[in-house]
């Protein structure tokens, strides 16, 4: 009793998955409501914006409002399956909206393949995904999930201190 319980308990957690996912849709999104307190939210939308110049300068799209920031970014990495290394183009949306002392960003619409002349040529991250021996799905989400991750912090940093944080792995 005791050895099964252990063993469900160990495969559940073992198909735990890093990159998050919107409960209503199934897709990969990254999304909270941020306090920025003090700030009013043009200085926000300003150091949004100066953020995301820098930390994306090589952005495909750039649609800005006087109360968003929104871009269209590109990641490229490498995963491993097996010995094999997979360059991979992965391809996402995100937005910035702020208002007085709190700013919301989203992450969404992750999906892999590539922007060929303005013009998006991509399957979603999910199928993408799908299409591989599940063994594969964290190599594949974790460099999914830690440049998320360090893109979060950095704009949060960023916006709060107006101090430019990009984290270097090729040490």
């Amino acid at each position: 009793m005791i050895v099964s319980l252990i063993f469900i308990f160990v495969s559940t957690f073992s198909r735990a998955q890093l990159v998050k996912i919107d409960s209503e849709t199934g897709e990969h999104k990254y999304d909270e409501v941020v306090p920025a307190d003090g700030l009013a939210s043009a200085q926000i939308l300003s150091r949004a914006k100066k953020w995301t110049d820098a930390y994306y300068p090589d952005t495909d799209s750039r649609l800005d409002s006087t109360t968003a920031v929104k871009r269209v970014c590109t990641y490229k990495y490498t995963w491993v399956m097996g010995s094999k290394s997979i360059p991979t183009t992965l391809i996402y949306d995100l937005d910035i909206k702020v208002k007085d002392n709190r700013y919301r960003y989203i992450y969404s619409n992750f999906r892999v393949g590539s922007n060929v002349m303005g013009e998006v040529q991509a399957i979603s991250l999910a199928k993408y995904i799908s299409r591989f021996p599940e063994r594969y799905h964290m190599g594949i989400e974790e460099p999914v999930d830690t440049h998320i991750t360090k893109s979060i912090s950095s704009m949060d940093n960023f916006i709060k201190t107006e101090k430019m944080v990009i984290e270097d792995d090729n040490w």
